[in-house]
């Protein structure tokens, strides 16, 4: 009994010291009244990855501010077309279109572009690594609002989970109607550079060769937010390498049952003319780059950097008061009236700057916290009634063995 009693009391104590960790640091810069803007630095992404829910802003009184996340227009999108290895319509039945992803990318969406039209289409997507073995993504999904207003065409954005199939087919039903045309399929990307990105610092890799591939072994001392990776080679001049990004994720086994694996997040092409990956958001501490090297020699590589998108904040403070943002895992989405930045959030407005992170204790000094409070009391009073359910049996058990025993 003292064991168990002994158990959970640790436990408690060991729940409570988590809720307890919070972080904080300081706005600077608000000289006059109006709205700012500032970049969530590395420091605290380190701790809350892309998740805003996590913070609040308060003032020296302990009142929160409302913000909101801007996020700047990029540099441009452009539609890049995808080869569409089959095109079939049976009248009256279904058009099929199979694409073909060529560099086994990652991807969560493609585009449809199709000639106007008010017609309305149900379809279904499947993917497929042979194109002869075909496995669910998305069933019964719609397309409409197939009118442009200003072009002949109109792009429908088809989204899906994350896959990296060789092929995908989108069978669009034509039962009673009439086929829509779909002049081409395509993604658009985003026209982005190394100065879209926020940089990630006290980066170190160790390279090993074997096997006809060269790994990279990327470690960071916290966990980050990776979006880019840029590779500085030295030597060959001219190479052409296929290239895999891995990490360690959770993956179901069984039912019941997970485990850490390493698991191939996204492959690319490295040449002198495209030395960087943009990955699909990876909240890591670690990582693998794998370098398909066959018959060639292993590349030799100088440096290696990463980036993370920016997480831009607008918000509104008052002249010369004291500003903290103040994060804790314990924190739900804030219910903003966000319509009150609507006009005024652009990346004119004036930048703060965010001191380092630090510790804090709940409750201590001039942040006061009324999430912890409850959270705190909420555990308290659980685990007082846990602790006495579990007494309560134990003398229950032991009065029934002493009856029995008379």
């Amino acid at each position: 009994m003292k064991r168990i009693v002994s158990i959970f009391l640790c436990s408690l104590f060991a729940v409570i010291q988590v809720y307890g960790q919070q972080y904080s640091a300081t706005l600077e810069g608000n000289k006059k009244e109006g709205y700012y803007q500032f970049k969530i630095p590395s420091g605290i992404r380190s701790v809350i990855g892309n998740d805003i829910s996590k913070i609040r802003i308060r003032d020296n009184g302990g009142q929160e501010v409302p913000f909101v996340k801007f996020v700047y227009a990029s540099a441009g999108d452009k539609f890049i077309p995808l080869t569409i290895v089959k095109r079939e319509i049976i009248a009256d039945s279904v058009t099929t279109l199979v694409i073909k992803n060529i560099k086994l990318e990652t991807w969560t969406s493609i585009s449809l572009r199709i000639a106007n039209s008010n017609s309305s289409k149900r379809y279904t997507l499947t993917g497929s690594n042979d194109s002869v073995n075909w496995f669910s993504l998305s069933e019964n999904q719609l397309l409409e609002n197939l009118a442009g207003s200003d072009q002949t065409f109109n792009d429908q954005e088809i989204t899906f989970p994350l896959n990296n199939y060789r092929y995908l087919k989108i069978m669009i039903r034509d039962k009673g109607s009439s086929p829509i045309n779909v002049l081409e399929a395509g993604r658009y990307e985003s026209v982005m550079t190394a100065a879209t990105y926020q940089p990630v610092h006290a980066v170190k890799f160790d390279m090993k060769s074997e096997k006809k591939n060269s790994i990279l072994h990327v470690m960071l001392p916290d966990f980050q937010i990776i979006d880019y990776v840029s590779l500085s080679v030295a030597d060959p001049k001219l190479y052409q390498r296929k290239v895999s990004v891995l990490a360690n994720q959770l993956v179901q086994v069984k039912r019941n049952r997970w485990e850490d694996q390493l698991v191939e997040i996204g492959q690319y092409e490295l040449s002198p003319a495209n030395t960087h990956m943009i990955v699909p958001s990876l909240f890591v501490k670690d990582f693998y780059i794998q370098i398909e090297n066959l018959d060639s020699p292993p590349l030799r590589i100088d440096s290696l950097s990463l980036g993370q998108t920016a997480l831009n904040i607008v918000t509104n403070l008052a002249a010369g008061k004291q500003y903290s943002i103040v994060i804790d895992s314990a924190y739900k989405a804030p219910d903003y009236d966000l319509s009150l930045f609507k006009n005024k959030a652009n990346d004119q407005l004036p930048v703060l700057t965010v001191s380092k992170l630090k510790s804090i204790k709940p409750g201590s000094g001039d942040i006061k916290n009324e999430a912890w409070k409850k959270t705190f009391g909420n555990i308290l009073l659980w685990g007082g009634m846990v602790i006495a359910i579990i007494v309560i049996c134990y003398f229950a058990i032991g009065f029934l063995k002493d009856v029995n025993k008379k």
